[in-house]
């Protein structure tokens, strides 16, 4: 490297001083750049990494009927994170699941019909239905699918997904409805 090749000159000859400030500052320009180049790539290796430490982190739930996706409605949530300072916190509130299905247009499906739930990073589900005021029956999951009844009318159900593994735990309220037809 021409660098290198100038500092041993250097020291192999005796030079005058503006030779030496000059092969000097040459030498810190290059270290410089260098410097420059590695935090830039640092930078660009950790700006995933702030994603993924996006606390409170934003998961989405979805249910599949038919082959069709559609969206959970999230309600109340509650996330911990620990680390090596402490533990932080945040717990929010929202309206009971019957209230957030009166702003829900209800998912039209066929008596029959099965319905699979899929949630981020596949916590551990439990759901609920729910009528007019509180919550009525505990659904029993298989492989994360369920059957509603045959019984023609409006469904509300409530689905709880736990993140309980991992330096941040969290449990997340969603609510849909369905429309047995």
């Amino acid at each position: 490297m021409k660098i290198s090749y100038d500092l041993r000159n250097l020291v192999r000859k005796k030079k005058s001083n503006e030779e030496r400030e000059g092969l000097l500052m040459k030498c810190k320009k290059w270290l410089f750049i260098l410097f420059l180049l590695s935090s830039l790539a640092l930078s660009a290796c950790t700006s995933g990494a702030a994603k993924d430490e996006e606390f409170p982190p934003t998961m989405t739930g979805v249910v599949l009927i038919n082959d069709q996706e559609y969206d959970m409605k999230r309600g109340g949530y509650t996330w911990t994170k620990e680390s090596g300072t402490g533990t932080e916190s945040i717990t929010t509130d929202a309206a009971s699941p019957n209230q957030i299905a009166d702003e829900l247009t209800a998912i039209p499906m066929k008596e029959g019909s099965k319905i699979t739930i899929e949630v981020e990073d596949n916590p551990e589900l439990s759901v609920y239905q729910w009528n007019e005021n509180e919550r009525i029956n505990n659904i029993p999951l298989n492989d994360n699918k369920f059957s509603p009844p045959s019984t023609k009318g409006r469904y509300i159900y409530e689905v709880i997904a736990d993140w309980s593994n991992g330096h941040v735990r969290g449990e997340v309220s969603y609510t849909f409805v369905v429309e047995v037809k």
